[in-house]
């Protein structure tokens, strides 16, 4: 059991999952390696139809993507979205 603000929880803490490592690929697609050591593909293609990621339609703009306090930016995206299965 461990304690977080008050609530207790069962089991033992698990380590928060960050990405440690991003590079853009052609076509839409990230590389990513997270603190886990796993590496993933990312097709970030479908996405670029949603309203808050159409300015990276701009392939300029998608490359320029980096990590900062394991997060990606230019891409708002939590390491969990990018760890799920599309």
């Amino acid at each position: 059991m461990y304690i977080v603000d008050d609530i207790a929880y069962a089991g033992e803490p698990t380590p928060a999952i960050k990405i440690i490592s991003v590079r853009p690929m052609n076509d839409y697609k990230l590389w990513l390696r997270f603190s886990t050591g796993e590496e993933k593909e990312f097709n970030f293609k479908p996405l670029l139809d949603y309203p808050c990621y159409t300015p990276l339609k701009d392939e300029l703009l998608f490359k320029d993507v980096y990590i900062d306090y394991g997060c990606l930016h230019r891409i708002r995206m939590n390491s969990e979205t990018a760890r799920s299965e599309q």
